[in-house]
């Protein structure tokens, strides 16, 4: 089975396109084998204080530390490798017993996700529809090779000697045999071959552009997938800290309550409120065991596998990206635009492939004939013919104009394709932009909010304990740091969320680089 490399970076001056040679369906070559069953149900915890166990937690993440929280590295995916003629390589998993990376996890991805192949297929295909049209420029030669019998022949009956007995002659033989051999060079008079070859090259440009666009989403809905993942599994643990700080509430509330120092109704009200906080605690649990599941699926692998995630970091930088630079870059490198511009070479010269149904086309034609049996009558044996055919058309009742019409509206159409593209890469990284912005100014804001809610609630236990606070205040500062970690964790992954969708809008890929 022939096995060749099936993505690999290419540079150009107008941007980098991730093209598959030869085999068209990714495998990656990272140690990624091992399958790892799903661990058991969620278990929510009755009393106490929650806590994560060691290693994976609930749900199958790594636990982040709320204190390392930095942008992605740079990453690089490392080769590739395929299998040729569209044979699909095994699914990839990530390895056992250590934490997934973002980089591994688009790796996987793209070995695994089944739009690639078929881009992949398709682009192949269009290769092998350059390589045909190339082989028209060629000599064409041809052999064939004939015997026949004839159980009766003409004869003529002539006087050979003069005064003589005439002499029956034979026309022809009763066994004839023969080969001959013919070379056809086309001249391409019509501009019809180059045209077709034009064509056939803008169509294969069209598709690498398209094969691109379809990896660089697979990468980006990975890393959506990866952050939510990472979220979740935040949210989830400020849900569980909060469950936490009610149970040590409805605690201290239960002893004071035997103190005789507050009424029932108080231990009521920190029951209730525990109550209600351990439900949300489940429906985080919940919505991380659904962004587990939406990362497998977007890796490509079994529903049972159980993931580690390595947490991501807050680059000590983050500045907001400038909106002309960065929309010179997307103008350049987006593969959408790419392929649009290749669409448009494509209706241009089917336009001269059009044409040239009216023109005449001409080509040299060289031939040798042997015939092995040759009648007394006369005939040669061997014989050979040079010359130049022709035809010519001028007249098909308008059906080359008609081609020529629908050529020339699919480049008017690609032309304003190409424009609503470009308006919405535009809006794209004004947007992205924005959002970099303003993730990065709530995370500010949030910081220090959480800070001033860990005090309030730091003060309302200390005078509820002392007698001189309500259990109303402590109930509303444990929602109201509850609230404020939560906004904290949003504004993280809303910049992580923002720059993905930057780096897709212009076309870079930091994030999950080749």
């Amino acid at each position: 089975m022939r096995i060749t490399a099936a993505l690999n970076r290419v540079d150009r001056r107008e941007g980098w396109v991730g093209a598959l040679a030869g085999g068209a369906i990714l495998i990656a070559v990272a140690p990624c084998t091992a399958q790892i069953p799903q661990s058991g149900s969620t278990s929510v915890p009755a009393s106490g204080s929650p806590s994560a166990p060691a290693g994976s937690v609930q749900g199958g993440v790594q636990p982040a530390s709320s204190t390392t929280t930095s942008a992605p590295a740079t990453v690089e995916l490392g080769s590739v490798q395929g299998y040729g003629g569209g044979i699909r390589p095994p699914r990839l998993s990530p390895t056992s017993g250590a934490p997934l990376v973002m980089e591994q996890a688009v790796r996987i991805s793209l070995a695994n996700n089944l739009n690639i192949f078929t881009a992949a297929a398709q682009d192949e295909k269009a290769k092998a529809r350059v390589d045909e049209t190339k082989t028209n420029f060629l000599p064409k030669p041809g052999l064939s090779a004939n015997y026949t019998y004839t159980g009766n022949v003409a004869t003529v009956t002539l006087p050979l000697v003069a005064g003589g007995p005439p002499e029956t002659i034979a026309l022809s033989t009763h066994t004839n045999a023969g080969a001959a051999l013919s070379v056809t060079e086309p001249i391409d008079t019509s501009g019809a071959l180059s045209a077709s070859k034009e064509v056939a090259e803008a169509q294969q440009s069209a598709q690498d552009w398209a094969l691109e666009s379809a990896r660089r989403q697979v990468i980006l809905t990975t890393e959506a997938a990866y952050l939510g993942v990472l979220r979740a599994q935040s949210l989830r643990d400020v849900a569980m800290e909060e469950l936490k700080d009610a149970q040590d509430h409805v605690s201290i509330s239960q002893k004071m309550l035997d103190a005789g120092t507050i009424a029932r109704y108080d231990l009521l009200t920190a029951q209730s409120a525990e109550a209600n906080v351990r439900q949300q605690w489940l429906a985080a649990q919940h919505s991380l065991d659904d962004a587990l599941a939406a990362l497998d699926n977007a890796m490509g692998i079994s529903q049972a596998t159980t993931l580690q995630l390595s947490p991501l970091n807050m680059p000590a930088e983050t500045p907001v990206p400038e909106f002309a630079p960065s929309l010179v870059t997307a103008e350049k490198n987006r593969p959408e635009l790419k392929q649009i511009d290749a669409n448009v070479v494509t209706a241009r010269q089917s336009i001269r492939l059009a044409a040239a149904g009216l023109k005449p086309t001409l080509g040299l034609q060289g031939s040798y004939n042997y015939t092995a049996y040759v009648s007394s009558f006369g005939g040669l044996q061997n014989n050979w013919t040079v010359g130049v055919v022709g035809s010519w058309t001028p007249f098909d009742w308008g059906a080359t104009r008609d081609r020529m019409n629908q050529a020339h509206e699919d480049e008017v159409t690609n032309q304003y394709l190409r424009e609503q593209a470009a308006q919405g890469i535009e809006y794209q990284v004004r947007q992205a932009i924005n959002q970099i912005s303003d993730a990065l100014q709530n995370r500010t804001a949030t910081e220090t909010t959480v800070a001033q809610a860990r005090e309030q609630l730091r003060l309302a236990n200390l005078r509820f304990n002392t007698g001189t606070g309500t259990n109303t205040e402590v109930l509303d500062a444990e929602s109201n740091l509850a609230q404020s970690e939560a906004s904290a964790t949003n504004a993280l992954y809303d910049y992580f969320a923002a720059r993905a969708n930057f780096e897709r809008a212009t076309g870079t890929e930091p994030l999950a680089r080749k």
